[in-house]
Order: C-alpha cells, then structure tokens, then sequence
C-alpha cells in the first residue's frame, strides 16, 4: 500500500477525493495544519518520509504553494497538484514555473486517477535526463523499440488475470506490491489461501512465457514478508521503457 499526503485548507472539501484514493488502496492522510506549521518551521521533516505521494489541493493558493515548496522537495516525493477542470495555460505556466510535473483533476473517474498516480510515480522513478533525452542513453533509440515490441508481444499472449497482475507489478517502481493489496486489486476481496496460491501460479505462468519469448531469466520476484517486485535482472532490461508513461499505457491498452 502506498501512502499519500493530502495537504489542504479544509479536510471536509476533500472527503470525495480521499474515498475515491482509498478506493484505489492508497492509504492518506489529510491535513490542514501544514502550511501554518511550515510557516513558523514546526515541522518534523522525517513524518515526510513516510509517504510517496504529496497531493495538493485546489484549496490551497498558489502562493501558499510557493512558500511549502522548498520543504517538499526535500523529499523524494511525487508531488501533485488538483485542479477542478483541466488546467488553463496560466495553471500550465504555474506547474512549470514551480517545477511541478503532474497535476489530477478532482472529479477525475478512479480507473483515470490510478493510471494518473501510477504514471507520475513511475515518472519521477525513472527521470529522463538531458543527457538521455539528447540520445545519448545507454540504450539507443533502435534497442528501446527492439524491446518494447518484445514485450508487446509477450503481454499480447497473457491472459487478462495475468495481464492485470503483471500490469500492477511493472508500474509500481518504488517498492513490492504485497500480497493484500494484489488480492485487493485482482479480485477485490481479502488474502486467503486460495489466492495466495493463484498470485504464485500467476508469478510462474508470466515467467514461464516472457522466458519462450526472448526474455530468459527470472522476471517477478517473490520477497518473502513484502509481496512481488520485478527482479533485477528484468528491471535493469525494461528500465527504458518504464521511464516512458506514455509507453507503459499503449503497452497495455493494447493488450
């Protein structure tokens, strides 16, 4: 489960958008009293490396924003901005002004916001430097096409429980997803014995067809006490293309 730090004036305005992340399996905690703590400096800055994720509400002002900003990036944290409509171009310029990358819209459909949260995580996991995004990657234009089409193909010939599981693995970068919350995603009920068995069938098939299609190896890892990860070993091949959100969607929209 990944936590979120939902920070805003008023916590009742928020009600409808921390049910629908809670949903989704975040956990959050929202709060009010952050900007007046970070003003007279109150803050204890190890409660910040609690959480993934920093939402920030359209009830908070711009220039409220400006003013908790440098203690937000402190932190490795995917900081993410609400808005009621899509942003205007004055919105857009304040984003990259603040150097602020992602941003949700409050009435936003869950399905669309996890696609959203997933994306702006997997996004600050796997930054594209200036170095990388002039082409002088390690991995070449041609090599990441060459290994996008190789997953395209392998992802085409799963099956849609193994595509769901294997979906939620490789878009969450930043630690194991554990077994309540696969349970919960795939099938939306708690962890029994007859699940737990279904994720390591499930771990085992994906292997076992990413190894016929040209990507020998392990592929999921199984972390005993956290859940499921992608190894190393895979992660290390794939890394290019999970730098890309927009590949990662067509991925497995396609699918």
């Amino acid at each position: 489960m990944q936590q979120i730090l939902l920070l805003t004036k008023n916590v009742l305005s928020e009600e409808k958008l921390q049910k629908n992340l809670q949903v989704l399996n975040y956990e959050v905690f929202s709060t009010s009293s952050f900007l007046e703590m970070n003003k007279y400096s109150q803050i204890n800055e190890q409660f910040l490396e609690y959480f993934q994720f920093v939402i920030l509400s359209k009830t908070i002002s711009n220039d409220e924003i400006y003013e908790i900003l440098p203690t937000l990036k402190r932190h490795s944290l995917t900081i993410i901005r609400v808005f009621e409509a899509e942003p205007t171009e004055k919105g857009k310029a304040f984003l990259e002004d603040t150097g602020i990358k992602h941003w949700i819209m409050e009435s936003s459909p869950s399905e669309f916001l996890r696609e959203k949260m997933q994306q702006a995580l997997l996004s600050d996991a796997y930054p594209v430097s200036q170095e990388n995004a002039s082409g002088t990657d390690n991995v070449s234009p041609f090599q990441r096409q060459k290994i996008e089409i190789k997953l395209a193909n392998v992802i085409k010939h799963l099956s849609k429980q193994e595509t769901e599981f294997f979906r939620i693995i490789f878009t969450t970068p930043s630690q194991p997803v554990t077994r309540e919350e696969l349970c919960e995603r795939l099938w939306g009920d708690k962890t029994t014995n007859s699940h737990l068995s279904t994720l390591s069938s499930l771990s085992k098939r994906i292997e076992l067809k990413f190894n016929k299609n040209g990507f020998p190896g392990s592929i999921i890892k199984t972390q005993w006490g956290d859940g499921y990860t992608l190894s190393n070993e895979f992660a290390d091949q794939v890394m290019a293309i999970r730098r890309s959100p927009e590949i990662v969607t067509h991925l497995f929209n396609a699918a």
